[in-house]
């Protein structure tokens, strides 16, 4: 008995090790590099299914062509998103790309915006359209501070 509870006794500290490693290691570093991807991803994935931005960026429409995400951050690059209304969803980072936007490309960026702030930016160049949210990450999770839109001058 007193051998199971001298191993849980590490178990516990060696998980306890680690977590403070890995809050000390991530504090100031990218965060691509500290976050697991699923909540980058979900974030996305859940704006580009938002009805708001639906209708802004005409995602259902133009439905024989991809929606084409210009990942300029390299956050969601290992993504899966999946189809998004029907459409299927490429993301790439190749910044050239950008000279050639047609009606269904979306450029996206997400960087930090603060301690635990995060700010995800999308834009279509096709009629300079664009769309922020700013978010916090609290207990892994991430809220929505606030939002908006607009059309770029």
């Amino acid at each position: 008995m007193i051998s199971v509870l001298n191993d849980h006794k590490k178990k516990f500290l060696l998980f306890i090790l680690c977590v403070l490693s890995y809050s000390a290691y991530c504090q100031d570093q990218d965060f691509s590099k500290c976050h697991p991807c699923l909540d980058r991803c979900e974030i996305l994935g859940n704006l580009l299914k938002d009805s708001t931005i639906e209708r802004w960026y005409h995602l259902k429409k133009f439905q024989d062509t991809p929606i084409v995400i210009v990942d300029i951050s390299k956050s969601f690059v290992n993504c899966n998103l999946g189809n998004i209304n029907g459409r299927v969803t490429k993301i790439v980072t190749d910044s050239s790309l950008m000279k050639q936007i047609n009606n269904s490309n979306i450029i996206v960026n997400f960087y930090p915006n603060g301690k635990r702030k995060y700010r995800v930016e999308l834009l279509r160049k096709k009629n300079n359209s664009f769309f922020w949210i700013n978010l916090k990450e609290r207990n892994g999770r991430f809220f929505s501070l606030d939002a908006g839109s607009g059309i770029v001058d």
